[in-house]
């Protein structure tokens, strides 16, 4: 579930503002909450560990104890009866580089009227046309912990690396 949430964080996000309410009203069923700020968590989507200026030190501690009091997102798996019920604790502790495109086009136009690339990059093309943007992924550590509402003892600890 974690990992659905961080991929759709991804989708058609401009800006940091707004994120949390969208991300908690899709999925409000199962009582999503983003307890990181927006800038923070924009930051850990989006940039490698060592840019999370916006971040505090709890929310860029990678200590498995700091999971459940500084959370990026927190979410609850119903059981069957509420004595079932499993509270589960995400946070983005590392990300490692990459280009995915947030934007709708993964695609560099290479028409303007000076010959140059528009977007990123260097090249220099008179023909025109467009060059596909090689995807390479953002690597994400996410740390998850899972335990029953009632119970507490009753818990786990995930470790998951995710490629977007």
């Amino acid at each position: 579930m974690a990992l659905g949430v961080v991929g759709n964080a991804w989708k058609n996000i401009s800006s940091a503002e707004g994120m949390s309410n969208r991300l908690e009203s899709t999925y409000g069923n199962i009582n999503l909450s983003v307890t990181a700020s927006n800038d923070c968590f924009t930051q850990k989507l989006r940039s490698p560990t060592s840019k999370w200026h916006k971040c505090s030190q709890t929310q860029q501690s990678v200590e498995i104890s700091t999971i459940k009091s500084s959370p990026d997102l927190t979410f609850l798996l119903k059981g069957t009866s509420n004595n079932n019920n499993y509270k589960v604790y995400a946070k983005i502790v590392d990300t490692s580089s990459g280009n995915t495109d947030t934007a709708s086009s993964s695609m560099i136009n290479t028409s303007d009227s000076d010959g140059l690339l528009s977007g990123s990059g260097s090249a220099y093309n008179k023909t025109g046309g467009s060059i596909p943007i090689q995807h390479k992924p953002f690597g994400y550590r996410i740390e998850v912990l899972g335990e029953n509402e009632t119970n507490a003892v009753e818990r786990t600890n995930v470790t998951v690396l995710y490629a977007y």
